[in-house]
């Protein structure tokens, strides 16, 4: 599962909201107009009515990005923080509904656990936000595509434990235990043979199973971050500046758990 960080990050929305304001038919018209106007005066040279057209068009361009980008940038970046919101969700759900087939089949009780723990606290999450902000504010959407982004990352890790716990699962770990203890004594080339490739499956098996292991325990820290946000969120007074404050350093440490996270999953 791909996402970006970066998305709900101020400078990224600042810049989509940007980009949104100047292809505005507002600012896109004028601007034409304008560019029209000021290939007709270098043709034709200067005249009343391309003069008019390259100036008028500037000036209503100039206004018209104004007006998206100071009196209705905060309603579009909100728009876009929610469609890239929206865009997670789907994802969410598509991942949980073949990680409950998959894990099922593996007999994967642990990362069923943490599947279940990730739903139940993202829930409470959304319960806190809810009463705490207004979905049309900014903040809200931000703060709810970072719990989205939380969520899709542990799900990506409980993915990598499927993928994991099915490589090895035609290995059985005590039949090879008991077979080289057989074994012993036996002395032959052949012998030494099959003992260096019983040796390599359990040594694949152990390797898999340190895997798993250590996503299990990025997904408990990833669980108790989302505690300690919803406890944050749940004690925070947006009216107060350092408060507020606080909280986005709490949404700052989400995410960069999130980035090292993918960090680390990319080398591996």
């Amino acid at each position: 599962m791909t996402f970006d960080t970066k998305a709900i990050k101020p400078a990224k929305i600042k810049a989509e909201t940007l980009k949104t304001s100047l292809t505005q038919p507002v600012t896109l018209y004028p601007a034409l107009v304008g560019f029209l106007g000021g290939a007709a005066t270098m043709l034709f040279g200067v005249g009343g009515a391309t003069l008019g057209a390259l100036v008028g068009g500037a000036v209503l361009a100039l206004g018209g990005w104004s007006w998206e980008y100071f009196a209705k940038g905060g309603a579009h970046a909100n728009r876009y923080i929610e469609r890239y919101r929206k865009a997670l969700e789907a994802q969410r759900k598509q991942a949980i509904a073949h990680l409950n087939t998959e894990l099922s089949k593996l007999n994967a009780d642990d990362a069923i656990q943490q599947l279940q723990l990730f739903q139940k606290k993202f829930e409470i999450f959304n319960q806190v936000l809810n009463r705490k902000l207004q979905s049309t504010e900014l903040t809200y959407n931000r703060y709810l595509a970072m719990a989205e982004q939380v969520y899709l990352n542990g799900l990506d890790n409980l993915e990598g434990v499927s993928l994991s716990l099915q490589s090895v699962s035609a290995i059985d770990r005590v039949a090879i235990e008991s077979k080289l203890q057989r074994m012993d004594g036996v002395d032959s080339a052949e012998a030494e043979r099959t003992r260096e490739q019983l040796r390599g499956r359990l040594h694949l098996f152990d390797e898999q199973m340190q895997r798993v292991r250590s996503l299990y325990a990025e997904n408990e820290e990833a669980l108790t971050k989302l505690d300690q946000v919803s406890a944050r969120l749940a004690n925070t007074d947006f009216s107060s500046g350092r408060a507020a404050m606080d909280m986005e350093q709490a949404i700052k440490e989400l995410t960069t758990l999130i980035e090292n996270s993918q960090q680390y999953a990319q080398k591996k």
